[in-house]
């Protein structure tokens, strides 16, 4: 079947999240659409064309108080069109991937107001590296052009809700600092190593992490940033660096 461009951005978009909310994949691939008709007619072709679904329930609207709405996954078919890997039937709502997908949107809202430019971007697993023996499994991999100051950054964000205890966050953090600490040229495809950034829910959180990063080395501290999910903005606009 013949399969319009911005129809397989959408396909692609959701490939790389996983799931999506229409609302996300209106903000991703069809962002500069005055209506949001462009999107639903996306949608509604792809899943008549047997390449996109939709998990039968609906998720609330979010924090503005917004209408309910469904979230979206490939259909075998439609993952066929970009992976070899194994397709599994997911028939639940994964909020963890609709928070990586959010953080995405945040970038692309930036983008469209002139922030800066989105270079590159990696979704698990994708977003995985191996570094001096360490294995790193970034939720999202950003890398982000400032015009005006004449910079590029790069980000590894890991969203955190809130499910995991001291002990298995403090050895992600280890991971991380002994990759940063033992990387050359040789272990390492960057030339800066990207600053790691924990997005967490709620205070009590962000003082676990903060209170985890005090055992490190001062040097070392440098290389992460923990903040709430709605400083996201401050993070990628070089406010928290």
């Amino acid at each position: 079947m013949e399969i319009l461009a911005r129809d397989m951005q959408v396909l692609a978009h959701v490939g790389h999240f996983s799931q999506l909310t229409a609302s996300q994949i209106n903000s991703m691939v069809f962002i500069d659409s005055a209506s949001k008709t462009t999107c639903t007619r996306s949608i509604k072709r792809l899943r008549e064309d047997g390449l996109l679904t939709r998990i039968n329930r609906r998720i609330p609207g979010g924090a503005e108080g917004g209408s309910p709405q469904y979230v979206y996954r490939l259909t075998e078919a439609g993952h066929k069109l970009f992976s070899r890997s194994k397709w599994r039937r997911i028939n639940t709502v994964n909020y963890h991937h609709l928070e990586i997908g959010e953080a995405y949107v945040a970038a692309k809202n930036l983008e469209k107001a002139g922030a800066f430019l989105i270079r590159e971007y990696r979704t698990e697993p994708d977003s995985h590296e191996t570094i001096a023996g360490a294995a790193l499994k970034p939720d999202l991999y950003l890398e982000l052009e400032y015009s005006e100051q004449n910079a590029v950054a790069t980000f590894w964000l890991e969203i955190d809700r809130d499910s995991e205890g001291p002990k298995k966050l403090f050895a992600m953090i280890e991971r991380y600092a002994h990759a940063w600490e033992n990387s050359t040229d040789d272990s390492s495809d960057f030339e800066v190593f990207p600053l790691v950034a924990f997005v967490v829910p709620n205070k009590r959180r962000l003082d676990e992490f903060s209170r985890l990063l005090t055992r490190l080395d001062e040097d070392t501290r440098q290389l992460f940033r923990v903040l709430l999910k709605e400083d996201i903005d401050k993070l990628l606009t070089l406010q928290l660096m």
